[in-house]
């Protein structure tokens, strides 16, 4: 019989293990969340998803001797080696991934760093606009319906986006930094 330490000295063996386990989770809820209509929930995922593969994809580059142009972003992995781990913005983490990005020719990569920047903005848009107006106005530009239709999209894109990004960082981890 496993004793529980037993399990938990296996399960560090298996570094990806749990990794692979809440990346299956996580996609899951995202299409849990936008079935039921709960596009911020899977847009924050989404988020979620692809500020990790970048931090992910920056740490492997620093452990491989690269360089990361970004001072906000190195300053982040900095504090991560002596266990402080400081927030860096998901912008710090697209500029960063803009210089050393290689789309290997394929279609499915092209512009991936220019389009999540376009994708943060829309995140912005929606997390932050469901009610928020003019302080001394009482309507909106844009009626619910047309709102929701936008958070909708707005997630299928990051759901996309962070598919993508998945799919690059695993290809890029799979080759010589």
């Amino acid at each position: 019989m496993l004793r529980m330490s037993d399990a938990m000295n296996a399960e560090a063996k298996r570094p990806n293990h749990a990794k692979r386990q809440r990346y299956a989770a996580a996609f899951a809820r995202i299409d849990e969340a936008r079935s039921a209509g709960f596009a911020i929930e899977a847009i924050m995922i989404c988020e979620s998803v692809i500020t990790d593969r970048m931090v992910s994809h920056f740490v492997r580059l620093r452990k491989a001797g690269g360089t990361i142009a970004n001072r906000e972003v190195r300053k982040m992995l900095d504090g991560a080696a002596d266990g402080d781990v400081k927030h860096v913005s998901t912008g710090h983490l697209v500029g960063a991934l803009e210089a050393v990005f290689d789309d290997f020719g394929e279609e499915k990569f092209a512009r991936l760093p220019e389009r999540i920047r376009s994708w943060v903005d829309l995140r912005n848009r929606a997390a932050h606009a469901f009610v928020k107006t003019h302080p001394f106005a009482k309507s909106y530009d844009e009626p619910l319906e047309a709102f929701v239709a936008r958070l909708d999209a707005c997630a299928e894109t990051g759901t996309e986006l962070a598919r993508t990004l998945d799919a690059w960082t695993r290809r890029k981890g799979a080759i010589a930094l």
